[in-house]
């Protein structure tokens, strides 16, 4: 019974997130701050408007955006020596800096598993629960190259999750 409970809740998440995405401008974002059977809550429909998906980049466009992008990934050729050291702090903020001590140093240990979290069974022929937005880090084992990704997970069990990945897709 707590199961098929469990799986109505995750159908109904879904459900009223998909008539949300599918409202004018996106639809509101959502939280459902008491999930059936979870102490976590869910959000959803975060990124589902482009004010939202603006307003989290810190930026105001999406336009915007594309410029700095593009004028970090073809930056003009310097005319002269002067020009060069005038565009040293940008090429200095891109490079990655290492140091002693940052938050992202901590170690938090905690021996739980996936089944803690309310992951979604998104639509009833799924084959079972999915992390929807994960952000997937790699590291290319012959050439060294990392990227980073959203891949759609399923979950197997408390620890165990897989992904499809494409070939043509980098």
């Amino acid at each position: 019974r707590d199961v098929h409970l469990v799986e109505q809740m995750e159908g109904e998440i879904a459900a009223v997130t998909d008539l949300a995405c599918k409202s004018p401008g996106g639809g509101p974002a959502l939280l459902f701050e008491q999930p059936t059977g979870h102490d976590i809550p869910v959000a959803s429909n975060v990124f589902g408007s482009l004010d939202r998906m603006c307003l989290a980049l810190g930026v105001p466009s999406l336009d915007h955006l594309a410029r700095e992008i593009d004028e970090l990934m073809t930056p003009r050729v310097p005319s002269g020596l002067l020009d060069a050291v005038r565009m040293l702090p940008v090429v200095s903020d891109l490079m990655p800096r290492t140091v002693k001590d940052a938050p992202c140093h901590e170690v938090i240990r905690r021996d739980g598993t996936l089944d803690e979290f309310p992951i979604l069974r998104c639509w009833p022929e799924d084959g079972g629960r999915y992390v929807t937005f994960p952000l997937v880090i790699t590291k290319d084992p012959e050439t060294g190259v990392r990227n980073i990704g959203a891949y759609r997970m399923q979950v197997y069990d408390g620890r165990t999750t897989g992904m499809h990945w494409q070939r043509h897709k980098g």
